[in-house]
């Protein structure tokens, strides 16, 4: 109470998306009288039991005034978020089936089929330009990943008159932004790590530089100082890092070698140094050892340079390529760019694609090319991690400008499980609008058969995403690939040892009162090669995570482990773990309790982020809130 006397106040609640729980009346107006600069608590219990959002309307009102406060939450379904996806494209007539499974344990509250629809590559290159700025991380190839092929797609379509305006509008912010954030990641000595205190990496030393000389193409206004600075640390790594295999030097040559042949803003060319042929005359000397990945960026660097060489790398590309009936692509079964297991085949493809759409527009290897990677897209509209899908995207972009599709007149028929829930015309005009069509609907538990009919000329690009949380999976641990987790809760009990007050570490039993404090330990273990590792623990509703650890003394000394990176969220407390060489690390955070009530915290969940299907995930955890705070509790 701010007013300036002591009032009678009536305090009201008013909540849409949730429902007095069973056996309850409508929750009342309660009333207070509180002194002036007072306070009072009112409760209200609702129960969560459909997902979407829950908006909370709280009114308080005296005689000489009021206010009021409007709060919306989401109501997020109980179990492990799963996706999967099938994609592909269909030219002239023809007929497209994908069968996506869901098991019966998912919640049926959540089981969603979604069908993306496009007539030209715009729209698949903007369905995944949805999930880059849509990703909730930003280490220095997230937020490369994010801003950049969303300025280089954005430009392209607006070149060739096809982009949407909202998204024109957006640009300059999303730019600025990812900008800004790459200028503070960056390193004294101009190199870049994965995280702003990580050592320099040759790999997100190199994609930094290149999306800053990207962004200067653009039009944008990038500091020269931090430019340069970063093209001196690349060409230091590349003299001097020591695991730089073949096709990691024939990365940063192809960088060096874009900044050498990039005009800087008063029209004078970088090329002072020669630093990118000197690059790739060393790269050159190792092509032999290169993969398919490799050698694609070789051929990049070679054009670039207007180098003859380049016949020659063109050559053995196309001699790799795998071909299988009309489709095309090239494999690699690691991650020669991150020292990482993961399979970067659709990595290679793409940069293929892009070398081979500047040099021969119209070679054959092209189309199936590109037909593989829309095919390949592990969730539907995109790949498997933000990295692929920008390298991805880096390609198809190219692609596109080469090749400009016609338009043709279609109809397309979307049936699922053997309904048909859609008919979608498309025209000439339809290029113009080049955001996919989507039809969601409801999935059913097991199989779900998707068919997708065009009649008419043209192009259709289709992808088909099954949306489900498994309810099984969050009920029991789960471990892939020499991965597990483990989460226990502990309660904190403020006892007094030496006059001073500490907390101690006891049992949790799943029951705390409002102001209790828990102390959380996520304890993750799997082989000693893994890389580039992301822990998520998700909170349950009714608690928030203490962030001045600080502030309470343990009995017990604890190293809080935060890894690479820790970062707290609203909803859960995410931890960072580049390299994994102990093969054990402990996790450790602290939560206050708030809320009366009762809530469940689903799985924690630790993923490698860079390989695709590598998870473990923990047991859920209960809590249940009593009403009031327990006489002598944690105080603080």
């Amino acid at each position: 109470n701010y007013l300036p006397a002591t009032k009678a106040v009536t305090v009201a609640m008013k909540a849409d998306g949730v429902s007095v729980p069973a056996g309850e009346t409508v929750p009342q107006p309660q009333q207070a009288t509180i002194a002036q600069s007072g306070e009072a608590r009112h409760d209200w219990r609702f129960t969560a039991n459909r997902v979407g959002s829950a908006v909370f309307t709280a009114s308080a009102t005296t005689d000489a005034d009021s206010d009021a406060v409007e709060l919306s939450i989401p109501v997020l379904p109980f179990g492990l978020k799963r996706t999967s996806g099938a994609a592909g494209s269909i030219a002239g007539e023809g007929e497209a089936k994908a069968e996506l499974t869901i098991p019966s344990s998912a919640n049926p509250a959540a089981r969603t089929i979604r069908v993306a629809l496009a007539p030209s590559l715009a729209g698949p290159l903007l369905g995944a330009l949805d999930f880059l700025t849509s990703y909730p991380y930003g280490c220095t190839e997230q937020t490369l990943s994010s801003f950049l092929p969303n300025l280089l797609v954005t430009r392209a379509l607006d070149q060739l008159k096809i982009a949407p305006a909202e998204r024109m509008q957006a640009l300059d912010r999303q730019v600025s932004e990812g900008l800004t954030r790459l200028y503070d990641y960056q390193h004294e000595d101009g190199g870049w790590g994965w995280w702003k205190t990580d050592e320099n990496h040759p790999f997100m030393t190199a994609y930094a530089v290149y999306g800053l000389l990207e962004a200067r193409r653009a039009g944008y206004k990038v500091d020269s100082v931090r430019l340069r600075n970063g093209a001196r640390a690349l060409k230091q790594l590349f003299d001097t890092y020591p695991r730089a295999v073949p096709d990691l030097k024939a990365y940063m040559a192809y960088v060096l070698t874009e900044a050498q042949v990039t005009p800087e803003p008063d029209g004078a060319s970088q090329g002072r140094s020669d630093a990118g042929r000197q690059a790739v005359d060393q790269a050159w000397a190792r092509r032999a050892s290169m993969t398919p990945y490799g050698q694609a960026l070789m051929l990049l660097s070679l054009d670039a340079l207007k180098d003859r060489r380049g016949d020659d790398m063109a050559g053995a590309l196309a001699g790799n390529a795998q071909k299988t009936g009309d489709l095309v692509w090239w494999s690699v079964k690691n991650d020669p760019l991150l020292d990482d297991d993961g399979d970067t085949s659709v990595e290679a493809t793409a940069f293929v694609v892009k070398a081979l759409s500047a040099r021969d527009p119209k070679s054959p290897l092209l189309e199936p090319a590109v037909r593989w990677l829309l095919l390949n897209r592990n969730y539907g509209a995109w790949w498997s991690s933000t990295k692929q899908t920008a390298m991805a995207l880096y390609g198809l972009l190219d692609y596109m400008r080469a090749r400009r599709e016609g338009a043709a007149d279609a109809s397309v028929e979307v049936v699922v499980n053997g309904a048909p829930v859609a008919t979608r015309a498309f025209t000439a005009q339809s290029l113009t609008a080049p955001d996919p069509v989507v039809v969601s609907v409801p999935a059913a538990a097991g199989r779900n058969t998707i068919v997708v009919r065009k009649k008419g000329g043209g192009s259709l690009y289709w992808s088909a995403t099954a949306e489900y949380y498994d309810t099984a999976g969050a009920s029991a641990r789960t471990g892939t690939r020499k991965l597990a987790l483990v989460r226990k809760y502990y309660s904190l009990t403020p006892v007094r040892v030496q006059n001073r007050i500490v907390y101690r570490e006891t049992a949790f039993d799943g029951h705390a009162q409002p102001g209790d404090l828990l102390l959380v330990r996520v304890d993750a273990a799997g082989s000693p090669d893994w890389r580039y590792l992301m822990i998520e623990d998700p909170l349950p509703a009714g608690v928030e995570a203490v962030q001045q650890r600080s502030l309470y003394e343990l009995e017990r000394k604890t190293e809080f482990w935060d890894g690479s990176r820790r970062e707290y969220r609203d909803d859960r407390v995410v931890f960072f773990q580049e390299s994994f060489a102990a093969g054990h690390y402990q996790f450790v955070y602290l939560l206050k309790v708030t809320t009366p009530g009762v809530f469940r915290a689903m799985p924690a969940q630790i993923s490698a982020m860079y390989v695709a299907d590598a998870t473990a995930s923990s047991e859920s955890q209960t809590l249940t809130v009593g009403a009031a705070p327990r006489p002598g509790g944690t105080g603080k």
